[in-house]
C-alpha cells in the first residue's frame, strides 16, 4: 500500500534541493512532486506586499527538474490558485473544490499535521510529496 510523505519546506531553494537529494539517494521522479502557491508572475518585497505577507516566487517547473509529472493548476478555497507536480498534486487537481485538507488526509497525513501544511502553503511555503510503498 503507497502513503505519501509531505514536507513543508520554507523556500523555494529549500524544495528544489530536498527533491534533488531525494532523486540522488534513488526515488523516482514519478513518485516525488510539490505544491506551492501560483502568484503569477514573482512579487516584489516593498510597500506593494500586504501587511503580514511575504513576497514569493511561484516554483519554476525547470527548478524541479527530475520530476515526472506534468505541473497542473487548481484553485484551494481559502489558499487560491496552486501549481504543483506528483501524484498528491493530481488527486487534488481531480477534486472538485479542491480541498487540501481532505487531498492530505486520504494520503495518510495526520488531520493536525494536514492543517499546518496547508497553512503552510497558504502562507507561502513549498509542500514537497513523496508517494512510498
Amino acid at each position: 500500500m503507497a502513503t505519501h510523505v509531505v514536507a513543508l519546506m520554507d523556500t523555494r531553494t529549500d524544495a528544489e534541493n530536498a527533491v534533488r537529494d531525494l532523486i540522488g539517494s534513488g526515488f523516482d521522479g514519478e513518485d516525488l512532486g510539490f505544491l506551492v502557491r501560483d502568484l503569477g508572475e514573482p512579487e516584489v518585497a516593498g510597500p506593494r506586499a500586504p501587511a503580514g505577507e511575504r513576497a514569493v516566487s511561484p516554483v519554476p517547473v525547470e527548478g524541479m527538474a527530475g520530476l515526472g509529472s506534468a505541473t497542473t493548476r487548481t484553485t484551494i478555497p481559502g489558499i487560491g490558485p496552486v501549481m504543483g507536480s506528483g501524484p498528491l498534486a493530481a488527486s487534488l487537481s481531480g477534486r472538485a473544490g479542491g480541498n487540501i485538507l481532505r487531498t492530505l488526509t486520504e494520503a495518510g497525513v495526520q488531520e493536525e499535521h494536514a492543517h499546518l501544511q496547508a497553512e503552510g502553503l497558504r502562507r507561502g511555503g513549498v509542500l514537497v510529496t513523496v508517494r512510498a510503498e
